[in-house]
């Protein structure tokens, strides 16, 4: 279930470290447990903190009483209107429904914390009582009111289907209809699912249905170590180019779309389209249909070798192009061949070893002007070596890697670092040497 929802997981984790914190900070003030300085002093917190909630509590009693006097209407609705939504009389209606149910809890815990903070900071005998008050109450109220905001799912539902172990074996790149965008507003697009048997599918309830939609179609594709094309978390996650590319592929037709996919290396589709050119159906789960897995007959091999390509330096006007039907690589610039050329060798790829941060390449070319393009995102951090000789990475397609080599054989080495990356690690050893300095000259100041 994790591996299922990975994003949500990393934040629930943050989220429970900062809770636990704040509690421990909070809790560390509120009771006094800093060095006393007289009863004033100690007493300061609760007092500010509970002049705080009884100032929130008294706006949002007026606040409640606009809402039930409905003169809140035309403010609601300008605001709608000014965060874009597209209807904002709905909008303000869903507002004004919101606030109705929601301020009467919000004021009643916001005085509940004003008392408990009073009388711990004006009756020394009952602080302890109050203070454990606050702390219940702020750990009830969210504890009681999260129930339905984190609705459950069987595990089943969110396990790996079994179409990804079949891409994910073959070292294929898919492409999964229906994923741009993300959004309640998402605008449709052409390759939408409309499933035949409709929502739920396979559970009680919608959201269990979306999420095993979600989890059959791959919505997070490195959790399952599948190598994706198009997808909404891309554009969130990648360089601004391919959010670029991603609206140039949204804007293209069918055929235009296969183009762009094939140049991304694409041999499978996850698609509910009736047929997918050279290429024949793999699978069809119901109750998925009409998503069915197809593998293309036409090779898109991950890394090759080819003496067909032209300059285009405008990296927009590459982004532009990736839709067209051409044989040729865009590659950024002419930049001159490295490596020991040697005797002329059949066009060949392959990837001998590979790790998160490096990669090796074994490469052969018959031609003196050839690129080994790698269809792997470019991104800054990334260096390169043919035959131990330092070698420029320059753009492919706009979004991919190339690197010019000579006639023979030659061995590619790339490796990652992140831009900045020995920065940081000069400032986090210069922050670790003051700390420590600071330390020991706290100890001498102690003796």
């Amino acid at each position: 279930m994790f591996d299922a929802l990975r994003f949500p997981a990393k934040l629930i984790v943050c989220a429970a470290f900062a809770i636990a914190v704040l509690s421990a900070l909070g809790w560390e003030h509120l009771a006094g447990e800093r060095a006393a300085a007289g009863e004033a002093s100690a007493t300061r917190p609760l007092r500010v903190v509970a002049w705080v909630c009884a100032g929130f509590a008294g706006a949002l009693v007026v606040a409640l009483t606009c809402v039930r006097m409905e003169a809140s209407g035309s403010a609601l609705a300008a605001l709608s209107t000014y965060v874009g939504t597209a209807d904002p009389r709905a909008a303000a209606d869903f507002l004004e429904a919101s606030l109705r149910e929601s301020l009467p809890r919000l004021i009643v815990l916001l005085a509940a914390l004003a008392v408990a903070l009073t009388v711990a900071a004006r009756v020394s005998s009952f602080r302890s009582y109050a203070l454990a008050t606050v702390m219940i109450i702020a750990i009830a109220d969210p504890v009681a009111n999260g129930f339905g905001l984190f609705p459950m799912s069987e595990v089943r539902n969110l396990r790996e289907p079994a179409w990804v172990a079949d891409v994910r074996d073959a070292d294929g790149r898919v492409y999964v209809a229906g994923r741009l965008q993300f959004g309640v507003d998402r605008a449709p697009d052409p390759d939408d699912t409309n499933f035949v048997a409709g929502l739920p599918i396979v559970a009680n309830s919608a959201l269990e249905s979306v999420s095993a939609v979600s989890s059959y179609t791959a919505t997070f594709p490195s959790a399952w170590r599948l190598r994706d094309s198009v997808s909404f978390d891309n554009a969130m996650l990648w360089p601004r180019e391919y959010w670029i590319a991603r609206d140039h592929f949204r804007a293209g037709s069918r055929e235009q779309r296969l183009q762009y996919l094939r140049r991304a290396g694409v041999r499978y589709f996850l698609v509910p389209w009736q047929e997918v050119p050279s290429s024949q159906r793999l699978r069809a789960d119901a109750p998925y249909r009409p998503l069915a897995l197809w593998m293309s007959d036409v090779d898109a091999p991950r890394v090759f070798v080819t003496a067909e390509w032209i300059v285009e330096s405008d990296t927009n006007t590459a982004l532009s192009r990736l839709g067209e039907e051409r044989r040729e690589v865009l590659i950024s610039s002419s930049a001159p061949a490295r490596g020991l050329p040697g005797a002329p060798a059949a066009d060949s790829a392959v990837i001998t070893d590979e790790s998160s941060s490096a990669m090796t390449i074994e490469a052969s070319s018959s031609s003196s002007d050839a690129v080994v393009v790698l269809r792997d995102s470019f991104a800054a951090g990334w260096a390169a070596t043919i035959d131990g000789i330092p070698a420029e990475i320059l753009r492919a397609d706009g979004l991919y890697r190339a690197i010019r080599i000579p006639m023979g054989l030659h061995r590619l080495e790339l490796r990652y670092e992140p831009p900045g990356y020995r920065l940081g690690i000069g400032l986090t050893s210069l922050t670790a040497l003051g700390l420590a300095s600071f330390a020991g000259m706290g100890r001498r100041s102690e003796r």
